[in-house]
C-alpha cells in the first residue's frame, strides 16, 4: 500500500478506509468463530433446515444437462 501518490493531470484519486467498518460489523452481524462443522448426507436433505442455519454454506452448483 502506498501512502503517497502524485496525481497526474485529469486523474482523480480516492482513499477509502474500510477498517472503520470493523466495529459496525462486530456490533450488527454474526462472525464465524471456531472450527467448521461439516454436514453431509441426511443432515443436508432438508433444504429449508439448511438455509435456516446460522452458518456459512460451501456448495457446488451443477447446471442442468441441456443448458
Amino acid at each position: 500500500m502506498r501512502l503517497y501518490y502524485m496525481a497526474r493531470e485529469g486523474e482523480k484519486i480516492q482513499c477509502v478506509d474500510v477498517m472503520i467498518l470493523y466495529p459496525y460489523i462486530c456490533n450488527y452481524f454474526k462472525i464465524a468463530v471456531g472450527h467448521p462443522v461439516i454436514h453431509l448426507g441426511d443432515a443436508c436433505k432438508d433444504k429449508q433446515a439448511c438455509l435456516c442455519m446460522d452458518d456459512l454454506i460451501k456448495c457446488s452448483m451443477v447446471p442442468p444437462d441441456r443448458l
